[in-house]
């Protein structure tokens, strides 16, 4: 031990009688003349039982936050590849549906079923990524957006929901004050709406849901906002709202197992509402329903600070003679990618798994392969290596339903060409695919229209049966004798007849539904609902003047555009 003449230490490892176990370091250290003789040796021991147990103490809590940090990045990578497999199929047909024939109505339906979509695609993209949220780095949008238009839409999405249970949705907006155009990120502001409103529909059993949004403050240059989510519902304890907003909170277990959800919701609202720089606060009382309040300020904009919205069309056959490969074990993916690449002229081909993907390529000869990750027998990397290792470059596009951080570096290095998350959209998925193919497409955008339609006759086109002649007698008479019931349901409101108004909305409301007047559809029956009620409620004057400027609106269309010519004679 001495023979190098240094000094030596070790630690020592024992058990003592009680059974723990004790460490004790122990020190050599020789003392050498100067003939280089070792005269002394100064030895000691130093019980470090203590620190050493500090010591294995720390490791096993860094292997246990490692060992969680790993099961969070499984547990996201199923979560995100179960969900957006479904969602890919989704947002998929819904864009081959748009493409055909659709009543105004249908089309209508299927914008809302699109937006509700890629509204849950971005909160589907936040939880994957818990940590950025948690640490203050979500990015946000700075963009101008209609805030009449966020909060509509919002309304438009839940209000199937709430007709589902009975229940009054309704949305209560000072126009005149809001400024046209707001600054910030109106995806994040729909997702906080979305979640409010969706919560106080659930925990609702009968009643209403009200959205009101109004101004609080003003300056030259901004204005601040106050958004209220009310409902009739259940509402909670204090004990429960002095915790509502942590992560997997709910009231208890009942209340899991009757309403579902993770608890998750009101966190990430939080999160995301202070990120933009605004506060949420709530009051309720147990069976006395709910109120949660946000308040932001926003910078003011015009409509020069609209994104334009543009869609991409690509036309032509420029996948004519091309054979691709699409390798996916769920039959919907497979479908969703088939039908986009037979649209433009491609020969496709299917497998369900790593070895018939392989024997596919030997068979077949694709020209290029889609390769899902997550696949039986031999999942996407293992073949993509396979293929490498017997020298076959055939172009590789990673078509996987992970999103995680990393997940397209993984694809490069396992030696495929390019990484695609579903759900996808088209045109990127395609120009993917022609840049592997080095083929050349031919594209062009323009401008999508957003702005919903007034109105529409399909319903009273099916209900005569085509019959045109019945239709203009129809838009007469509405045109005709409307306004004027508007008008005398504004008088009876004057003068405090809530039945008389209630019962010319009930005449009025047949109207509204056979011609697709969407805005006015719930408005119409809150207006009647009052009257029975034979009460004033805070929004009813809004509700008459909302009534009375968009039926003036749709009968000015009317009679310019839907009128023929010998029936305005």
């Amino acid at each position: 031990m001495l023979e190098n003449k240094k000094t030596d230490e070790w630690v020592e490892k024992s058990v003592r009688p009680d059974g723990n176990t004790n460490y004790l370091l122990r020190r050599w250290h020789p003392v050498v003349d100067k003939n280089g003789k070792i005269n002394l040796v100064i030895g000691y021991g130093l019980d470090i039982t203590e620190r050493k147990m500090l010591e294995e103490e720390l490791i096993r809590s860094r292997e246990h936050t490692e060992m969680l940090a790993r099961a969070k990045e499984q547990f996201l990578a199923n979560m995100s590849h179960e969900i957006r497999t479904p969602m890919n199929a989704i947002i998929g047909m819904g864009n081959q549906l748009s493409r055909s024939q659709l009543s105004e109505q249908q089309q209508f339906y299927l914008n809302t079923i699109n937006t509700a979509a890629e509204n849950l695609l971005v909160i589907i993209n936040d939880i994957l990524d818990l940590s950025k949220i948690e640490a203050g780095k979500l990015s946000l949008e700075k963009i101008g957006f209609e805030p009449v238009k966020v909060v509509n839409n919002a309304i438009e999405v839940m209000r199937h929901k709430a007709e589902e249970k009975g229940l009054r949705l309704t949305a209560v907006l000072n126009e005149s004050q809001l400024s046209p155009v707001l600054i910030g990120d109106p995806f994040r502001i729909n997702q906080v709406l979305l979640n409010l409103i969706s919560n106080a529909i659930k925990f609702t059993e009968k009643g209403s849901v009200n959205l009101s949004c109004r101004v609080i403050a003003e300056s030259k240059e901004t204005q601040t906002l106050q958004c209220q989510v009310i409902d009739t519902g259940m509402g909670m304890d204090q004990v429960f709202i002095d915790r509502l907003f942590e992560k997997f909170s709910q009231e208890n277990d009942s209340v899991t197992r009757q309403f579902g959800g993770t608890g998750l919701g009101m966190s990430i609202c939080k999160e995301l509402v202070e990120l933009m720089g605004g506060t949420i606060e709530v009051k309720s009382k147990k069976g006395q329903g709910t109120r949660f309040t946000i308040t932001q300020e926003f910078k003011k904009g015009t409509y020069q600070d609209l994104p334009a919205v543009m869609t991409t069309q690509i036309t032509g056959d420029f996948l004519k003679n091309k054979k691709i490969l699409v390798a996916d074990d769920n039959e919907m993916n497979r479908l969703v990618a088939s039908i986009i690449l037979e649209n433009y002229g491609a020969t496709v081909l299917e497998s369900d798994n790593g070895r018939a993907t392989l024997e596919a390529i030997n068979t077949h000869l694709p020209d290029l392969v889609l390769m899902d990750i997550q696949m039986p027998e031999l999942n996407g990397y293992e073949t993509t290596r396979l293929l490498r290792q017997l020298g076959n470059n055939i172009p590789v596009i990673a078509l996987t339903a992970n999103a995680i951080k990393g997940e397209s570096d993984k694809c490069l290095e396992a030696g495929m060409n390019d990484y695609i998350s579903k759900p996808f959209k088209e045109d990127e998925f395609l120009k993917t695919i022609a840049r592997w193919l080095k083929t050349d497409i031919n594209m062009k955008s323009e401008t999508a229209e957003t702005i919903p339609p007034m109105y529409n006759l399909d319903s009273l086109r099916d209900i005569s049966r085509g019959n045109e002649t019945f239709v203009q007698k129809m838009i007469r008479i509405f045109c005709e004798q409307t306004p004027l019931m508007v008008k005398e349901m504004k008088a009876a409101w004057e003068e405090k007849n809530f039945a008389a108004m209630g019962a010319i909305a009930h005449k009025i409301k047949p109207s509204i539904d056979n011609l697709n007047i969407h805005t006015l559809k719930q408005v119409i029956r809150d207006i009647e609902t009052s009257g029975k009620e034979q009460k004033e409620t805070d929004n009813l004057e809004d509700l008459l003047n909302q009534t009375q400027k968009i039926i003036a609106a749709v009968v000015s269309d009317m009679q310019i555009n839907a009128i023929e010519p010998s029936s305005k004679s």
